[in-house]
C-alpha cells in the first residue's frame, strides 16, 4: 500500500466523513455471506481480507463457475491489483452495472471502502436473483429501503411532474 502521509485540510475531511458514514452493519451481513459462499473466515479488518483479490475471484467462481480458471497467487502488489480488476471485469458479465463498481484503489488502498461495500451489497442481490447460483443467500436489510409510494391511492402516479428533460449531445469537434 503508498504511504500518502497524513491527511490535510479537504482530504481529512472527505476521509473523516467517508469513515463517519461506513455501515457497519452492511460490512457484517456481506462478511458473513461472503464467509458462507466461499467457505473460508475472513479475518478482520475487512480491507485487508479482501486486499489481495483472492476471496473476491473465488466468490465469482462460485456464483457463476468457471469464470476464473486461474487465480493468481496474490504475493505482490501488481498481483493484488490483477485479482481485483479481474474481478471487477466480470462484474458487468453478471449484470452489475460498471457504474456500480468500485475502483481498485478503492480497495487495495482502502481509499473509498464505502464504494466497496455498494458493489458487493449489489453483488449479493444479484446473485440472490440468478437461478444458476445454488448458494447462501444474501440477507438485505430491510431498514435500508427506501420508502415505497403506493400508487393505488388517487391522484399518485409512476411519475413526477416537471421530470421529463432533453439531453442534445454534439460528439463532432
Amino acid at each position: 500500500m503508498a504511504n500518502h502521509g497524513p491527511r490535510y485540510g479537504l482530504s481529512a475531511d472527505v476521509k473523516q466523513k467517508r469513515a463517519a458514514t461506513y455501515d457497519t452493519e452492511l460490512e457484517g451481513r456481506l462478511k458473513t455471506w461472503i464467509e458462507a459462499v466461499v467457505g473460508i473466515k475472513l479475518n478482520p479488518p475487512f480491507q485487508k481480507a479482501l486486499q489481495d483479490g483472492v476471496i473476491l475471484c473465488k466468490l465469482i467462481n462460485k456464483i457463476r463457475p468457471g469464470t476464473f480458471k486461474k487465480i493468481l497467487d496474490a504475493k505482490t502488489p501488481f498481483m493484488k491489483m490483477e485479482n481485483i480488476n479481474a474481478f471487477l471485469k466480470a462484474l458487468p458479465q453478471l449484470g452489475i452495472p460498471h457504474n456500480d463498481c468500485f475502483m481498485t484503489v478503492d480497495l487495495y488502498e482502502g481509499k473509498n471502502m464505502n464504494a466497496v461495500l455498494d458493489t458487493l451489497n449489489a453483488l449479493g442481490k444479484r446473485a440472490n436473483s440468478l437461478s444458476t447460483f445454488k448458494g447462501p443467500r444474501y440477507e438485505e436489510s430491510k431498514t435500508n429501503l427506501p420508502p415505497q409510494k403506493d400508487f393505488d391511492e388517487p391522484g399518485a402516479s409512476s411519475k413526477d411532474e416537471g421530470d421529463e428533460f432533453e439531453v442534445e449531445v454534439d460528439f463532432e469537434d
